[in-house]
């Protein structure tokens, strides 16, 4: 009996010694791709790590994509940005077509002007960095 409590403390001591292990989070955001017109929206997450992915494999396979175009009048921040300091640049053809971020949490593809217009987004993409 005197060997099982003495081998539970040496292991429970070990234990306590160990190194933790770091869990490594990652920073990501929720926004949403709507068409204002047809009533349509689409949420993706994605991570704040400079990566530039497109809204084909985002949003090819929502009910934003009719006959392999996606279109959209606009997009918004809808999750997991309040505590963390971002940018996300929307482009479309080499230009900013909107941005997100903590404070800025809507952006119209419209140049923010009425309007909505939408249009087709197949070709853009996002990157989202801290």
């Amino acid at each position: 009996m005197k060997s099982t409590i003495a081998a539970i403390v040496a292991f429970a001591a070990a234990a306590l010694a160990a190194p933790a292990v770091e869990k490594r989070q990652t920073d990501a955001i929720t926004f949403s791709l709507i068409n204002d017109f047809s009533g349509h929206s689409a949420p993706a997450t994605i991570s704040v790590d400079n990566t530039d992915t497109s809204f084909e494999y985002l949003f090819g396979n929502s009910v934003l994509s009719v006959n392999g175009d996606i279109t959209a009048s606009s997009a918004q921040l809808v999750d997991n940005f309040q505590n963390l300091e971002f940018e996300c640049d929307i482009v479309l053809d080499g230009t900013v077509i909107g941005v997100l971020t903590q404070t800025q949490t809507f952006a119209n593809f419209n140049g923010q002007g009425n309007p909505l217009k939408v249009i087709d987004v197949s070709a853009a993409s996002i990157i989202c960095q801290l």
